[in-house]
């Protein structure tokens, strides 16, 4: 492997520009949710985004109409990732706050790892790999002791629900998408998925949600604006040009320094909690997601030698 010194500036910056920009996230989206119906916001946020990109390659003419199998995969793509994974972490916005829905979101790669032993028998994880799982468990469940404790009714409870269901739906999406390979530029799967995905919230938020509640503050629209612009289409493309020049194993840090801007985004905008209690569970969460990870590139390198 190339020294660190030896990738190209632009990479660097571009895996800045993807931690900085994808930490933010989670405060505009928490701005959107406090007067914009949860789902409602998300439909929007997707379909836009994926009519952009979209555009984009029709003008080139190169939407592949014809092939029915591939718009199939890639809808059902969206439907568990952006509809139920983004659409309801949305609505865990409505109860959590940003920088904790955030750091309990670093415990994605600990429910794929779940998830996939139980579709994958022949995949088990090492020692180091369910301690890095019992390690990230432990800071969700110091984190929410307090809260856990008042009462099942608890709107924290329900927030905690939500978010377990959206990451579920994000990990089983993000693992049948390797299931099947297709010729097509990436950023035409994303596009695919994020309208399909968008349209499909916007199908079950039209029964579940009062539209006519929503307000769209300067502060709302703005927040959608860089949701679409900055979280969708530059930190993507930013991620997929880092990606190109840099190792995965060096990328994927921005799934450590996302939740820690989002901490300090959300207390130093919106007054919301940091304290020890989260500079623990941080610790823990984020050791357990680094145990996980390392034992899975492990893993990988083995399978590897010939």
């Amino acid at each position: 492997m190339a020294a660190a010194s030896s990738y190209p500036l632009k990479a660097w910056l571009a895996l800045a520009a993807v931690c900085v920009i994808w930490g933010t996230t989670y405060l505009a989206n928490k701005v959107g949710v406090s007067e914009v119906p949860p789902l409602l916001f998300s439909a929007l946020r997707q379909i836009i985004a994926g009519l952009l990109i979209l555009s984009w390659f029709l003008l080139r003419g190169a939407v592949p109409w014809k092939d029915k199998a591939y718009f199939r995969f890639q809808a059902g793509i969206g439907f568990f990732m952006l509809s139920i994974g983004n659409g309801l972490s949305l609505v865990a916005l409505r109860y959590l706050e940003s920088g904790i829905s955030a750091l309990f979101s670093a415990a994605l790669p600990l429910l794929i790892v779940v998830l996939n032993v139980l579709m994958r028998s022949d995949d088990k994880p090492t020692r180091n790999g369910i301690l890095g799982i019992v390690l990230g468990m432990s800071g969700i469940a110091y984190m929410s002791w307090d809260e856990l404790r008042i009462t099942a009714d608890s709107h924290y409870v329900w927030g905690l629900l939500f978010l377990l269901i959206a990451m579920t739906g994000w990990a089983y999406g993000s693992l049948i998408s390797k299931t099947k390979t297709w010729t097509y530029p990436v950023l035409l799967n994303a596009g695919v998925q994020m309208l399909a995905g968008g349209c499909l919230t916007l199908i079950i938020s039209g029964p579940l949600e009062d539209w006519s509640t929503a307000r769209w503050t300067p502060e709302v629209s703005w927040a959608m604006v860089y949701l679409v612009i900055m979280g969708s289409l530059i930190a993507y493309t930013a991620y997929m040009y880092s990606l190109a020049h840099m190792p995965a194993t060096i990328v994927s840090i921005y799934s450590y320094i996302n939740p820690l801007i989002a901490l300090v985004v959300g207390w130093a905008i919106l007054d919301e909690r940091l304290d020890s209690q989260v500079g623990i569970a941080s610790l823990l969460i984020l050791g357990g997601v680094y145990l996980v990870n390392r034992d899975y590139l492990k893993k990988r390198k083995r399978v590897r030698i010939p």
